[in-house]
């Protein structure tokens, strides 16, 4: 989904981009800093990220699948569910924004509840991290509650597991066929 040298998400049209998320802790300090700042944040091909600070439900990195500022469904229902690699020294806590977690499509009224997994097991070695639709679980605090439909993708995040203090890298993320 990335040529590892740069913020844009390719193979879809128009290509998505990567975004950085915090919950604006005024003390809170991340690295990459802002959603210009990630081309020096990109290593060998892999994206790094860091944070410390942030003290309400912490902060992260992320990508919309389509466009970068316009909100756009991908179909990826062609696909089992999505991989990468991790490596790092915190856990993370990995959700699938679809077009019912999101308010831009007006259909959730508590939104942001994702679709997710928690990553705890991160180590200085890159590990491959599969997951198929059918393992990401929403919170269930959003509403209205809907089962997660492929076709309706918007995007991914890779966050702090709360308000901890994060240090993970990511490379090689793929749909599964």
């Amino acid at each position: 989904m990335s040529d590892g040298t740069s913020a844009t998400i390719l193979n879809v049209q128009p290509p998505g981009s990567w975004f950085v998320l915090n919950d604006r802790t005024a003390k809170g300090t991340m690295t990459p800093a802002t959603t210009g700042d990630f081309a020096s944040a990109i290593i060998n091909g892999a994206i790094h990220t860091e944070g410390k600070g942030f003290t309400d439900w912490g902060g992260g990195i992320g990508f919309n699948f389509v466009g970068a500022d316009t909100l756009t469904p991908l179909d990826a229902s062609a696909y089992s569910g999505i991989s990468f690699k991790a490596s790092g020294s915190s856990p993370i806590h990995f959700g699938l924004a679809t077009v019912a977690t999101m308010p831009e499509f007006g259909v959730c009224t508590k939104c942001y509840d994702h679709f997710a997994t928690e990553i705890s097991d991160l180590s200085s070695t890159p590990k491959v991290y599969s997951f198929k639709w059918s393992q990401l679980r929403s919170g269930g605090w959003g509403a209205p509650h809907a089962a997660l439909d492929p076709k309706t993708l918007v995007g991914v995040n890779f966050t702090s597991k709360g308000a901890a203090p994060w240090n993970f890298t990511l490379d090689d993320i793929a749909f599964i066929p």
